[in-house]
């Protein structure tokens, strides 16, 4: 089960290199994003930092490129989704009321930061020798 937390402010986004949340509607639907951060490199085409946005629905699918200040979401030639469909519309929506441009009506669902999934720890590898017969000497 998702931990419930508030929804992500433009600053958490802007601040974070990866953040995660989600937008669940009145009817129990759930939709699941991450935007990442990409920091400009010294020999980078791009001189500003850029923010992404995924899907994490169905994988990791890539739904388009944020801008910091406005929030707006725009498409770019790597988008997978239509500005039609309900992946690209429902994240435009939720980024418009985490920014404050728009307000959530009551009652319509709730936008939420989620906490990144956690890797099952695995065990340290044993070094092979427990098993092995003493050396002789």
């Amino acid at each position: 089960m998702t931990e419930k937390l508030p929804a992500p402010t433009p600053n958490e986004i802007q601040e974070s290199k990866t953040i995660r949340f989600e937008v669940e509607n009145s009817a129990g639907n759930l939709m699941k994003y991450l935007v990442s951060r990409a920091d400009p490199a010294p020999d980078d085409k791009y001189p500003e930092t850029r923010f992404f946005l995924n899907n994490l629905d169905k994988g990791f699918v890539y739904v388009g490129q944020i801008d910091p200040e406005s929030g707006r979401l725009t498409l770019t030639p790597g988008s997978k989704f239509s500005p039609e469909s309900t992946v690209f519309r429902v994240a435009r929506f939720a980024l418009s009321v985490i920014w404050g441009k728009k307000e959530l009506p009551p009652g319509a669902g709730e936008i939420r930061k989620t906490a990144p999934k956690q890797k099952a720890k695995k065990p340290l590898p044993k070094l092979g020798r427990e098993n092995e017969e003493p050396l002789p000497f």
